[in-house]
């Protein structure tokens, strides 16, 4: 997906620099969206067809995202490259995914702070204050300080989500 991806826009954005390439590459080439994108390929409908067993897809947030993937990678694979090219522009691209939107948000919030912090010369530290057992799950939770004072919280089932959900209230309480 990231070779694809990343030709498509290079191909599209051949002024922009390798920066904004890659930024909007990482925001595309990521679990949640792809996620988004097998749920709205409907590869539930499909998986239920073909399982052997019945599938539960409450149990793994990710199964969607890993059918999409496995899909395109099946398509690499099999058909080669300009055919999972074709794939991403004419079915993915047209019916499911607007590189616009995406290119106009920015949800990379802990790369935002990052950012704030080197151009402001402040020290943005995340430290891992917290780690619980809810059911059968680790929850953890994550401060981010700046120069040593808390702005941010953040609490998910993985660390890299609570650092994002800290720095987003990081950002909020700085007006960033």
């Amino acid at each position: 997906m990231s070779l694809v991806i990343g030709a498509y826009l290079y191909n599209e954005h051949p002024d922009e620099d390798e920066g904004f390439l890659s930024q909007i590459r990482s925001r595309v080439v990521n679990r949640e969206l792809f996620n988004q994108l097998g749920y709205k390929m409907e590869l539930q409908k499909w998986m239920q067809e073909v399982s052997p067993t019945k599938v539960e897809f409450e149990e793994s947030s990710t199964m969607l995202g890993n059918t999409f993937e496995a899909l395109v990678g099946a398509i690499f694979l099999d058909k080669g490259y300009e055919t999972a090219r074709r794939f991403f522009e004419n079915t993915v691209l047209v019916y499911h995914l607007n590189i616009d939107d995406i290119q106009a948000s920015d949800l990379n919030y802990k790369s935002r702070l990052l950012e704030w912090g080197q151009k402001n010369i402040k020290k943005v530290v995340y430290t891992l204050t917290n780690t619980e057992r809810v059911g059968n799950k680790l929850q953890f939770t994550i401060e981010v300080s700046i120069d040593g004072e808390v702005y941010g919280k953040g609490i998910a089932s993985k660390k890299r989500k609570a650092e994002q959900h800290a720095a987003k209230e990081a950002i909020e309480k700085l007006g960033v």
